[in-house]
C-alpha cells in the first residue's frame, strides 16, 4: 500500500478512504486497529508532513486513547518514527504538544 501510495501520491487520500480508515480505528478486533494505525504511520511518513497535518494527524492521534495497550504501544513506535522523519524541531513544536492536549481533557 504505501508503495502504491508514493506512486499514486496523495490523490490516494480521497474522503472516502480518511472516512474508512477512521471508522476502521474503532473496529472492535484491536488487530485491525494496529493494522490501521500502522498503516497511517507508514503513509504519513511517505506523504510527508504537510499531508500528514492536513489529512492522517487526527486519525492518527487516536492511537493514544485506544482500550488496547498493544495498539498504543505500536502508535508510540510508529510516533517516534515520524519524529525522526520529520524532525525534532516538528516533534517538539507541533506533536508533543498535541499529545499533552490530548490528555488535559476533560
Amino acid at each position: 500500500m504505501v508503495k502504491l501510495a508514493s506512486i499514486v501520491g496523495a490523490e490516494l487520500l480521497s474522503p472516502n478512504l480518511l472516512t474508512a480508515l477512521t471508522t476502521l480505528t474503532k473496529d472492535a478486533q484491536w488487530r485491525v486497529r494496529m493494522a490501521v494505525f500502522e498503516l497511517i504511520g507508514e503513509l504519513s511518513a511517505a506523504f510527508g508532513i504537510e499531508i500528514f497535518q492536513r489529512s492522517l494527524e487526527t486519525i492518527f492521534m487516536q492511537y493514544l486513547t485506544n482500550t488496547a495497550a498493544s495498539v498504543r504501544n505500536m502508535g508510540v513506535e510508529k510516533a517516534a518514527v515520524l519524529a525522526k522523519t520529520f524532525g525534532a524541531d516538528w516533534a517538539i513544536h507541533n506533536f508533543v504538544p498535541k499529545v499533552v492536549d490530548s490528555y488535559n481533557v476533560d
